[in-house]
């Protein structure tokens, strides 16, 4: 087992920095203020066909892990950017922002970083994905995932809305290089929505999964914890991993 990546110093330098906005933009009091579900997508009907996704808990980042033929199925701007990959069985979709999400180190300028991150309006994004080469279940500890148990017209939504997350060039996905892991397992690519306090990587992963009807708590959502209570909330078990 592993644990996931950016637990470490990276984790650290934001966990304050987005508690410090959650109090500068008065956020905290609004934290059960909860985003309605569908109940047409969510939760899956007994009987109805489901597809299980995994959150990963990086500390105070999150990922969504995907199975790479249900995206790969769907086609568009995600697939796309997967045919750059190997050829594994599940992907980790993540977002942050560009220039903090390459940077690497320590010190004041990297916490400057971090702070225009946050506090400065319009900064570029990027989307980052990691093939991976089983199912979450069998690579992390059972305490960072929660599996999320969609239906398949839900799934199409959040795919639909991953695929927007990407930003186009001629049709194409833009390429920006290498990825957090290796480079031959993850690669970065331009996003279409800007970063900041307001849209942090949780929130982009709790807007995918509101997409597919789950009920969210945006501002809770700004920490893994508070997304992770939000997808086990009435979920039965998992499908087995593949």
């Amino acid at each position: 087992m592993r644990r996931p990546a950016g637990r470490g110093f990276r984790a650290r330098l934001l966990a304050p920095v987005a508690f410090a906005g959650l109090l500068v933009t008065g956020n905290v009091a609004g934290c059960a203020y909860t985003r309605p579900g569908d109940p047409a997508l969510y939760p899956v009907k007994p009987g109805q066909p489901a597809v299980t996704l995994y959150l990963v808990n990086n500390g105070y980042h999150t990922n969504l892990a995907i199975p790479r033929e249900l995206i790969m199925q769907h086609g568009g701007p995600a697939a796309q950017a997967l045919e750059t990959l190997p050829p594994q069985p599940w992907v980790l979709a993540g977002f942050g922002d560009a220039a903090f999400y390459k940077g690497r180190g320590a010190g004041l300028q990297r916490f400057g970083s971090a702070l225009r991150a946050m506090f400065a309006p319009g900064n570029p994004s990027l989307i980052n994905l990691e093939v991976l080469e089983a199912a979450p279940p069998r690579l992390f500890e059972a305490r960072y995932i929660a599996p999320v148990r969609l239906s398949q017209p839900g799934f199409e939504k959040l795919a639909d809305e991953l695929d927007e997350s990407f930003k186009l060039e001629n049709g194409r996905v833009i390429d920006a290089g290498p990825g957090i892991e290796e480079p031959g397992t993850s690669r970065f690519f331009e996003g279409s929505l800007s970063f900041s306090i307001k849209r942090i990587c949780n929130h982009w992963i709790g807007n995918l999964l509101g997409e597919a009807g789950v009920p969210i708590r945006p501002v809770a959502a700004t920490h893994p914890r508070g997304l992770m209570r939000d997808v086990t909330r009435g979920q039965p078990p998992a499908d087995p991993p593949r």
